[in-house]
């Protein structure tokens, strides 16, 4: 596996907290660096499709950036319908 391309994997997860395989492709690197990574416990699958570093440290947060990567328009459509109803 190239160390160029798993370091590169590791930082974009690091940065971002939760990625998805199809967060790669902007990068063209192929997806498969997912399920390599995560053979070798290097990252863990927290979801259908959502990967997130082994060692992160986890916070309050978490579960709305797990949510927004699992249904990016959701939070539109719930914060709009919030404010209709205000």
């Amino acid at each position: 596996m190239k160390t160029s391309k798993v370091s590169e994997v590791i930082e974009l997860i690091r940065r971002g907290g939760i990625l998805r395989p199809r967060d790669l492709d902007v990068y063209s690197i192929p997806r498969e660096y997912f399920r390599r990574l995560y053979r070798e416990g290097l990252i863990d699958k927290i979801g259908r499709g959502l990967y997130t570093l082994r060692d992160l440290n986890i916070t309050e947060h978490h579960s709305l950036v797990e949510a927004c990567k699992k249904f990016p328009m959701g939070l539109y459509v719930c914060c709009r319908r919030c404010i209709s109803m205000t």
